[in-house]
């Protein structure tokens, strides 16, 4: 008996002992299962995430196309604001060469942005002939004709991407008493005109020939009429002169620029 029962309690030990086993397996497959489980739960968080990234990544590519095209078109921009800064520094650089005109002959109107010429060469009263002017006068305007042609010139030779308009003006007086811009407007303006076309002529039968200059110059002559902007107020007798303009062609060279 006492070997039966020997028995038993060895056969239960081993029942003990397999039982344990098996739970300790069962506790490791339910580990290993929990834990497979878990990492389908993150492989599914996972897909989730990439799904998004991917779709992120086609986002950031469609802005990245779109940031390229807009760092293009800046980049254009930039280059025409160069070239646009360099051509306004030239400008820039012929109004102070101008500026330096012998003040003997020409005088700046900085309102108006123009120069008088700073001779007392006044036609007669309802005169465009020239011949009527003193000779003093008119040598005084060919030596300011020559100043004149000589700088423009000098600016054509150094500046060679800007061309230049010269606008010869002529001035015609207001007469109070008889109100002559109401009684004959029209007089003014002719009137104007040939004394601007009596001084080109002037210049030009004495060498000053600014169609010389070629296509860098454009000769523009105008009659302002009784209501040009530098008309001289004060003293109404000085608007029987003339007025020259020198001035860059801006408007052509906004036209050239490329976008």
């Amino acid at each position: 008996m006492k070997k039966t029962s020997y028995f038993w309690v060895g056969f239960s030990d081993l029942m003990t002992s397999l039982f344990f086993i098996m739970l300790v397996l069962f506790a490791i497959a339910f580990v290993k299962l929990k834990s497979s489980a878990n990492n389908e739960d993150k492989i599914q968080t996972l897909e989730q995430q990439l799904t998004e990234l991917i779709e992120k990544n086609k986002q950031l590519t469609i802005e990245n196309r779109q940031l390229t095209i807009k760092n293009k078109q800046l980049t254009i921009k930039n280059k025409q604001l160069v070239t646009d800064k360099k051509k306004f520094d030239e400008i820039q650089n012929v109004e102070k060469a101008l500026s330096t005109l012998d003040q003997n002959y020409y005088t700046f109107d900085p309102k108006n942005k123009r120069y008088r010429l700073n001779i007392d060469a006044r036609f007669k009263s309802d005169e465009s002939d020239i011949n009527y002017i003193g000779l003093n006068e008119r040598k005084q305007l060919l030596d300011a004709g020559r100043e004149l042609y000589n700088k423009i010139s000098t600016l054509i030779k150094k500046h060679k991407e800007i061309d230049y308009l010269l606008v010869i003006e002529g001035n015609t007086q207001r007469n109070l008493e008889y109100k002559n811009w109401i009684s004959a407007p029209d007089r003014g303006y002719k009137l104007s005109y040939e004394r601007a076309l009596a001084l080109h002529n002037y210049w030009k039968a004495n060498g000053i020939d600014f169609e010389k200059l070629g296509s860098n110059c454009e000769v523009i002559l105008a009659g302002s009429g009784y209501f040009g902007q530098s008309r001289d107020e004060k003293n109404p007798d000085n608007n029987r002169r003339f007025t020259i303009q020198v001035t860059s062609k801006v408007g052509k060279f906004l036209q050239n620029k490329k976008y």
